[in-house]
């Protein structure tokens, strides 16, 4: 298997004094940036605020308005493992976002669309948008396609809200786009895996996959590293389900 490249320490900032914290338990993943781009971080110890993960992310929020998980927020506003960031020009209509026309209401969600090896990432104002509204809004056309929102069989008027994958599969025995697992599961997970700066996000056919084959579909040699599943300690046969980030840390003094 491929050996991803390895970082010195597999400790990250600390959110309170802005030094390496090699003593914190668990880890988060946030993603931070404004609509377009957005970035991934992955931070070690659960006491983050909006201006830490800020200050990390070497990002000015001045002049933007700031959003957590598609809510109005502030610098102390608490971030936790799997939110997002977003800042946005305080422009009437906020011509940022991708817009569902059909209601007034606040807030935005974060989804993700396209087929197995191809998603991008829409940031959406309102949260009454259903699977043809983001489709069209991605620009994206599913003739021909069978539809699964968050691994479900879905139709065009399926609602979609924040943080669900719409994902586009070519509708062929055994369907030869997706990664599969042992068993004859229907639906599929989106899972990220690798180390603090080297994250990829794999689309998996089935319900069943633990760290072990999730590291083996990745490529990913996990010797010599300490295994983190969406922040908690695990081995090789702890499950994997959907959302969920498989994260390889060093094994230093304090992690």
């Amino acid at each position: 298997m491929a050996n991803l490249n390895k970082p010195e320490t597999a400790t990250t900032t600390d959110s309170a004094t802005g030094t390496n914290n090699t003593a914190a338990v668990g880890t988060i993943s946030v993603n931070v940036g404004v609509p377009g781009n957005i970035k991934k971080l992955v931070l070690e110890g659960n006491g983050w605020t909006v201006k830490d993960v800020l200050k990390y992310a070497e990002i000015d929020a001045n002049g933007y308005d700031i959003r957590v998980s598609g809510q109005p927020s502030n610098a102390d506003t608490p971030v936790t493992d799997g939110q997002t960031v977003l800042l946005l020009r305080p422009v009437r209509g906020n011509v940022d976002l991708g817009k569902n026309e059909n209601n007034g209401a606040t807030g935005t969600i974060s989804v993700n669309v396209g087929v197995p090896g191809n998603i991008k990432k829409l940031v959406l104002e309102g949260n009454s948008w259903t699977v043809q509204s983001v489709l069209r809004q991605a620009e994206v056309d599913a003739s021909g396609y069978d539809i699964r929102v968050s691994g479900q069989p879905a139709s065009l008027t399926t609602p979609v809200t924040d943080g669900q994958t719409v994902l586009l599969l070519r509708p062929v025995r055994g369907n030869v786009d997706l990664n599969k697992d042992n068993n004859g599961a229907t639906g599929t997970i989106s899972v990220n895996v690798g180390v603090p700066g080297n994250i990829k996000k794999l689309v998996l056919e089935g319900n069943s996959w633990t760290v072990q084959s999730v590291l083996r579909q990745a490529e990913v040699d996990a010797s010599g590293y300490d295994i983190r599943v969406s922040g908690q300690p695990a081995s090789l046969t702890t499950a994997v389900t959907d959302g969920q980030t498989v994260l390889l840390l060093r094994p230093v003094r304090g992690n």
